[in-house]
């Protein structure tokens, strides 16, 4: 839920509408998820939220270094 609160409150800030959509990727996790039960589940969801991270965070912080959103990269 976070994700998409973030998404939107930025989205609104810049004045853009976001995909409300899953993407592939995301489909194709959350079922993974949904077929997980315990030591599994934890283990899919951990290796999702880890590579997930760390796609975003090299993008944030490019984007705070040099988007050209002011509102966006404080």
């Amino acid at each position: 839920q976070f994700g998409m609160d973030f998404k939107l409150a930025t989205a609104k800030v810049a004045g853009l509408v976001p995909n409300p959509g899953l993407s592939t990727e995301q489909r194709e996790n959350l079922e993974t998820l949904q077929q997980a039960n315990g030591a599994a589940f934890e283990a899919a969801f951990v290796a999702q939220q880890l590579a997930a991270h760390a796609r975003a965070l090299p993008q944030q912080r490019a984007f705070a270094q040099t988007g050209d959103e002011d509102a966006l990269r404080a």
